[in-house]
């Protein structure tokens, strides 16, 4: 008799803890269920973000076809597609997104070094040339021609072996000194 009732003792001990451990299991499956699903919607947040960031790219490329080099236009497209810098602006406004790349874009428009094909080409001579830079940047030195002279001087010693390099080089550099951009800098619109 008190075998009989060890053993069913035991059993009803065993049987506790498989209900017990049931329980427990699917309470388990129940928060790993949720957490399958908010990373499923975190993947799906990710995959619009993407997609709505390739439609975009790809209709802002269109617009640039006849004023980029197609592989500069591949090559930006493709560092703005693995970037992430951009996206808290396109999960507020597709629009503005749009409007963030055309200023990537719009930042190698002048100039043909960089892929270009609007650009102004490089005058035949370094004079010409210090005469065009000086001519585009003169409303920007508010009288302090520093970086001016600078960047000509340095013009100067690469111009007669690769003139658009070296203007180009010149102008890029005084771009960002003064932080142009093609709304603040028309010049080379109106000087092609």
């Amino acid at each position: 008799m008190k075998k009989f009732l060890s053993v069913l003792l035991c059993c009803s001990l065993l049987l506790t803890l498989l209900l017990a451990g049931c329980g427990d299991s699917s309470s388990t499956n129940d928060t790993s269920g949720t957490q399958q699903e908010s990373s499923t919607e975190a993947g799906d947040d990710g995959a619009d973000l993407s997609s709505m960031r390739s439609d975009a790219l790809s209709e802002v490329r269109k617009e640039y076809n006849d004023t980029i080099d197609a592989s500069t236009i591949n090559k930006l497209v493709g560092r703005l597609k693995s970037s992430t810098d951009l996206d808290s602006v396109l999960e507020s406004s597709v629009d503005e997104y749009k409007d963030a790349v055309r200023a990537v874009f719009d930042d190698v428009l002048p100039f043909i070094t960089e892929g270009s094909l609007i650009g102004p080409k490089a005058p035949a001579t370094y004079e010409e040339a210090c005469t065009y830079i000086t001519e585009e940047f003169q409303s920007f030195t508010n009288g302090d021609t520093t970086a001016l002279d600078a960047a000509l001087a340095t013009m100067q010693e690469t111009y007669d072996s690769d003139s658009q390099t070296a203007f180009d080089t010149a102008r890029r550099t005084l771009w960002d000194e003064y932080e142009c951009t093609v709304e603040t800098n028309t010049y080379f619109q109106d000087h092609t």
